[in-house]
């Protein structure tokens, strides 16, 4: 990226540059700008059309590589010169990611809409954005995959998003039906293990959670909830006193719809224990319990337990071997 002035009409008075919102303008593709605004960072596309300007956010710096910012700027750039072209059924794949967001964003939760957005910016768009929809082959999703360098865990989550784009294509009629070129591919393994907790490790969590109560009393509830309760992380986290039903939490849409989290005595006086000074159950004062903290206190926790790679999410595992291991049903995942 190269900077220049926005407004080169203005650049002979030789004005200052803002220091707190300018645009920087990219040297690939002119009309894209990485546009700063105090500390927020967004790329732009601009041009002119009919002697009028047009201008479109594309999304944050830090979520969409320049690679990929250049595609959906050139898309939206198409359109505007050639705006009959995805009418007549010939849109490229950047093109159609936009109307494949918008028409199933009411099937999914806003953190697998936003997941989805994320894995087309980062590992989708920057090798089909151009490519139209009914030209792209098995070969293409071969050759994309062999030069993908990620974990994993990432390759198959694009992998998924990819083949439920191409289905989507189908659907509208901009494929063929069966013409998906991501169907019987083979996921990678990922060497990725869950991590349980045992009679000792749950004695080592209780001790370290009392050191940290005094210093961190919300944080340390939040954990104790989660260890206690085998509930997710975000389920805790936009828990509000109005779901708490006697010895139940009654969530009205959890990541599987809405459904009842039990609780037994030790969950109950934590929660008796708690201060209601807020509409959510784990606050400090009149903000919510901060997903930062939390997983700052919980790094250092579990490097003081001698589990390292322990996740929060791993507590639901632990939660749902004990439980299984107790005669209990297994506890979905």
């Amino acid at each position: 990226m190269s900077m220049k002035s926005q407004n080169t009409k203005r650049a002979a008075q030789v004005l200052p540059v803002p220091k707190d919102d300018y645009v920087v303008w990219d040297d690939v593709l002119s009309k894209l700008g990485r546009r700063v605004r105090k500390s927020r960072e967004t790329w732009i596309v601009q041009t002119r059309v009919n002697g009028k300007t047009k201008r479109r956010t594309l999304g944050a710096c830090c979520e969409i590589k320049v690679e990929a910012a250049r595609v959906l700027a050139q898309a939206y750039l198409d359109e505007l010169t050639n705006p009959n072209a995805v009418a007549q059924g010939d849109p490229t794949l950047a093109e159609f990611a936009e109307r494949f967001l918008k028409d199933c964003s009411g099937q999914w939760k806003p953190t697998t809409l936003k997941g989805h957005r994320h894995n087309l910016t980062g590992q989708i768009l920057p090798f089909f954005g151009t490519r139209h929809m009914a030209g792209i082959g098995r070969g293409d999703v071969l050759d994309w995959q062999r030069g993908l360098a990620h974990l994993a865990g990432t390759r198959n989550r694009a992998l998924a998003v990819l083949s439920s784009l191409m289905r989507h294509a189908e659907l509208t009629g901009l494929r063929p039906p069966g013409s998906n070129p991501c169907a019987g591919l083979r996921r990678h393994k990922s060497s990725f293990s869950a991590q349980y907790l045992d009679a000792a490790g749950y004695g080592k969590l209780a001790n370290v959670l009392r050191e940290a109560a005094e210093a961190h009393p919300i944080e340390v509830a939040v954990i104790r909830f989660l260890t206690l309760t085998g509930a997710r992380r975000a389920e805790v986290e936009g828990m509000m006193w109005s779901m708490i039903d006697k010895n139940r939490a009654a969530l009205p849409d959890a990541k599987c719809g809405p459904r009842a989290i039990w609780m037994g005595r030790p969950v109950i006086k934590l929660l008796a224990s708690l201060p209601r000074t807020n509409e959510y159950v784990f606050a400090n004062g009149n903000i919510p319990a901060l997903r930062t903290k939390v997983t700052t206190l919980w790094n250092r926790l579990r490097i003081q337990i001698g589990k390292p790679k322990l996740r929060l999410h791993d507590l639901r595992h632990s939660f749902a071997s004990v439980a299984v291991n107790s005669g209990f049903g297994p506890v979905p995942l």
